[in-house]
């Protein structure tokens, strides 16, 4: 289905891709915050759009659920303090599989550990 390109459904694209990564509520008060007056069932309405057009996917952490557009195939390290998603190049990580009797076709993959920026600051604390 050809979904026309509106006023809306561009500016929730926009916002998602300048952050990176992007809950609904982040979404919704950022949209709020620059006073883009959009309703709850349009901006939730072009979040289903986009993500059938695959302009945007969802992402899963154990923390939270994610929207971020789609580029290149990567992986995400979350911060376990501040909780914030990092894009990790899927060249910097070798994955090795030794099970022969299955073929792999797509790798989702979640880092989890502590960001040099609160690394920092719990060295600062010491």
């Amino acid at each position: 289905m050809q979904y026309r390109n509106t006023h809306q459904k561009c500016k929730i694209y926009n916002t998602i891709d300048k952050y990176g990564h992007l809950t609904v509520e982040e979404l919704i008060n950022i949209l709020k915050d620059e006073k883009d007056d959009m309703s709850l069932s349009t901006i939730y309405r072009n979040l289903t759009i986009l993500t059938e057009e695959k302009k945007i996917k969802k992402i899963y952490s154990n923390y939270k659920t994610m929207y971020e557009t789609i580029k290149e195939d990567h992986y995400h390290f979350e911060c376990l303090k501040c909780h914030n998603v990092i894009d990790i190049d899927k060249n910097k990580i070798t994955i090795k599989i030794n099970q022969s009797d299955i073929d792999v076709i797509k790798k989702d993959l979640f880092l989890y550990g502590i960001c040099n920026e609160c690394k920092n600051k719990i060295n600062e604390e010491k």
